[in-house]
C-alpha cells in the first residue's frame, strides 16, 4: 500500500479514513484476488485522502482511479465513483458541476438537498460547498491494471460503506 503525497495534514479524520481505505484494501485483496486471472496485492493501491476543504487535482499520469466522497458532519459517504485512465474530466471537475454531466454528485445533492438536509444550495453554490464540507479519497491503480478489476473494488466499497447515492 502506497500513499500518495500531500496526505500528512495530521487530522484525526484523515487518520480515520487512511484507515479505513487501507482495511478495504486489505479486505478487497483477501477476498477477490483468487477471482481474478491478474496477480492483485495491495501494493498496486495507491491511498490519498483530501479532507474538507480540499482541492480536486488531476488524475496522475498511467492511473485510474476509484474515489469517494465522504461528508465528515454526517459520517456518511455520500458517492463511490471510478474513472479510467481517460476520464480526467470525469475524475477531476464533472462531480462538482451540476450541469456537466448527466449523473453526478453535484446534481444528485442538489435533487435530494431536502432529504439529506441541506438548505440554500443551488448551482452556483454546490461545487464550492462540496469542496468546503467533504472529503475526498482517491485510491489510484495502474492503467494497465483491467477495468473489471477497477469495477469491482467500486463495488466492493459501495456494499462496505454504504454511500447515500
Amino acid at each position: 500500500m502506497r500513499y500518495a503525497k500531500g496526505v500528512t495534514d495530521g487530522s484525526d479524520l484523515e487518520a480515520r479514513l487512511l484507515d479505513l481505505t487501507e482495511s478495504a484494501v486489505w479486505g478487497f485483496v483477501a477476498q477477490m484476488s483468487r477471482y481474478f486471472t491478474e496477480p492483485l496485492d495491495t501494493s498496486l493501491f495507491q491511498v490519498e485522502v483530501l479532507p474538507p476543504p480540499h482541492f480536486p487535482r488531476a488524475m496522475p499520469p498511467g492511473k485510474q482511479a476509484v474515489f469517494a466522497f465522504y461528508w465528515p458532519k454526517r459520517e456518511r459517504f455520500l458517492l463511490i465513483g471510478l474513472a479510467g485512465p481517460n476520464s480526467n474530466a470525469r475524475f477531476q471537475s464533472q462531480h462538482y458541476l451540476p450541469a456537466s454531466s448527466g449523473s453526478n454528485l453535484a446534481r444528485k445533492i442538489l435533487q435530494h438537498k431536502d432529504e439529506i438536509g441541506i438548505e440554500d444550495l443551488d448551482e452556483s453554490t454546490i461545487g464550492l460547498w462540496m469542496k468546503g464540507n467533504l472529503a475526498r479519497i482517491n485510491v489510484y491503480l495502474p492503467a494497465d491494471v483491467s477495468k473489471e478489476v477497477l469495477r469491482y473494488f467500486k463495488d466492493y466499497l459501495k456494499l462496505t460503506w454504504k454511500p447515500i447515492f
